[in-house]
Order: C-alpha cells, then structure tokens, then sequence
C-alpha cells in the first residue's frame, strides 16, 4: 500500500489530507468517494450526489476540484496576463522511507509562476483554434512535462460536468513546444508525477 498526500489551497485556506491505497488509481477513487460523495459503478465510473456520471475518477476529480469555483487552478485574466486566482489541487506519492526518516521532504506544492507561464505558453496555441475564447485552464504535471487541459465550466446549478476543450502537452525534451494532447484519463494517472522531488 502507498500513501498518497492531497493537497488543496482555496481562498481561504489549505487542506492536506492522506489515502492510502495500492496505486494512484485507487487513491483518485478512494478521494471521490469520500470527499465528492461518488459512488463507483461495476464499470469503474462514478456517479455523484446530483447523478452526473463520470467516466473515471480523475474526470470527477477535474470537475469538481480542479475546475471548481474553490479550488480553480491558478488563473490568468482574459487577456493572458495577471493571475488571478491562487487556489489549487494536487496529489503526490508520500515516499515509505519518509515514515522512518528523522526528517523528509515530503510535499512541494505547484510554483505559481511555473504554472501560469505554462498556461500561457498553451493558450497561444489554444486561441488558433478558439480565437476568442475566455477558457479557463488547469495543470498536470506529467513525467514528460506539464499538461494544460482547457475547459468550459460546470453550469450555476452543477447539472454537469466541465467539458474538456483542449489539452496540451509541453514535453521537456522539446519544451517550449506544445502537443495537442488527446490521451483517455487514465493515460494521464498513468503518466501523473507524483513522487517528490519533481
């Protein structure tokens, strides 16, 4: 079993909470279970409270924590420039030596401006194709580089879930392109960096 630390920083403050679980995977669920209220279906989706259903665990997780009004990634203004908000969600994996160590490093929240210069960088691409949109955008950090998912967000009322407009990869190797990015969810798990240090 690996224990895996979640942090979230809102407006107001920050919360940082433990699961334990055999894989990322589990972890993700076991989070949308408990702190979402979802309930797994025998297909591996999930269902919430209000009866959206969600293909994967971190589809739920992007919609309700990445994406929502509390915990939205750190954010630019329409113009691309000013960041605007500072709250954020992240997960990482709590190395089994840091249990025994005297002291560890065990958790590195996102740089602020690291985050917002990748949105940056990927919203020039983004605005090809969306030329005059005010897309909203969140980050992951993968093992090949950070992945930018642009989305439309979830109604008022939360009848749905965000929708995904565009994701985009900046792999370290090539850095500063940018790869449109078209992967399922559990590619992105797969890939997730989650081990401390980046």
């Amino acid at each position: 079993m690996t224990h895996y630390i979640i942090f979230q920083r809102t407006f107001a403050h920050c919360i940082t909470e433990l699961i334990q679980a055999p894989s990322l995977t589990e972890a993700l669920a076991a989070y949308a279970v408990k702190e979402c209220g979802a309930k797994i279906c025998d297909d591996d989706s999930l269902i919430d409270t209000t009866g959206i259903i969600y293909p994967h665990s971190l589809a739920m997780i992007e919609s309700k924590r990445k994406a929502d009004r509390k915990y939205d990634e750190l954010q630019l203004d329409a113009s691309g420039g000013e960041l605007i908000n500072h709250s954020s969600w992240e997960i990482r994996e709590l190395p089994s030596e840091a249990w025994n160590a005297p002291s560890a490093d065990i958790f590195c929240s996102a740089n602020p401006d690291e985050v917002s210069g990748y949105i940056r960088l990927c919203r020039t691409e983004f605005r090809k194709q969306y030329p005059r949109s005010r897309a909203r955008a969140f980050v992951w950090h993968l093992v090949d580089g950070p992945l930018v998912t642009f989305y439309q967000a979830r109604d008022r009322d939360y009848r749905r879930p965000i929708k995904t407009l565009k994701r985009y990869l900046i792999p370290w190797s090539q850095w500063p392109d940018v790869q449109e990015y078209q992967g399922p969810h559990q590619d992105i798990v797969d890939q997730m960096h989650v081990r401390f240090p980046f």
